[in-house]
């Protein structure tokens, strides 16, 4: 008897290891997937925070395609040499390469550099 119950104890803290173990493993959240658009601001809207929307940047590649770009405040924003800069410093003609993710919301830009 007594050994029937050391086995049924042993079974069931097997069973609650290989059960954490697996939920450890998919509890991994998937990297978020970024891209890159390189073009040229066609525009740049600031925030309203009144109406709770985003700045935007809207940027048109060789092809003409124009993609619009959400604006958090945690887009970081560079100078061609990769050195942090103001958003202010950006305008209308410059050459930028977007790296942005793509959420529920739209294109959102993680950073923002100048490629010239």
């Amino acid at each position: 008897m007594r050994r029937s119950i050391g086995y049924v104890l042993g079974l069931a803290l097997l069973c609650a290891l290989v059960t954490v173990s697996f939920a450890q493993q998919q509890a991994k959240p998937a990297a978020p997937q970024y891209k890159v658009f390189v073009g040229t601001v066609d525009s740049m809207t600031p925030a309203d925070t009144a109406a709770m929307k985003l700045a935007t940047l809207v940027v048109v590649d060789k092809t003409m395609a124009k993609v619009t770009f959400m604006l958090p405040t945690t887009t970081n924003w560079y100078d061609a040499k990769g050195m942090k800069i103001a958003m202010d410093k950006f305008k209308a003609g410059d050459e930028v390469r977007v790296r942005y993710k793509t959420t529920a919301k739209g294109n959102e830009a993680v950073s923002v550099r100048l490629t010239k």
